[in-house]
């Protein structure tokens, strides 16, 4: 018998909210201030921008990013 494939990450839920933002650093920022949030990982790309971040609030993961408009 086949085996199904897992396809949610390892801590990640069934549904996991992207947040793309003008400026994700500073809303990163906000969200620690504000609600607590904790900063899982930060990947950056060309002038600093952030490609793929993860934060938790509680038990959630939240991924932000930095728009790409090019």
């Amino acid at each position: 018998m086949a085996t199904k494939a897992k396809f949610i990450p390892k801590g990640c839920r069934t549904v996991t909210p992207i947040l793309i933002l003008d400026d994700a650093t500073r809303a990163i920022d906000f969200y620690k201030f504000a609600f607590g949030a904790r900063e899982r990982m930060r990947m950056t790309g060309p002038g600093g921008k952030i490609v793929h971040a993860e934060i938790t609030l509680g038990d959630a993961i939240i991924m932000v990013s930095d728009t790409f408009p090019e």
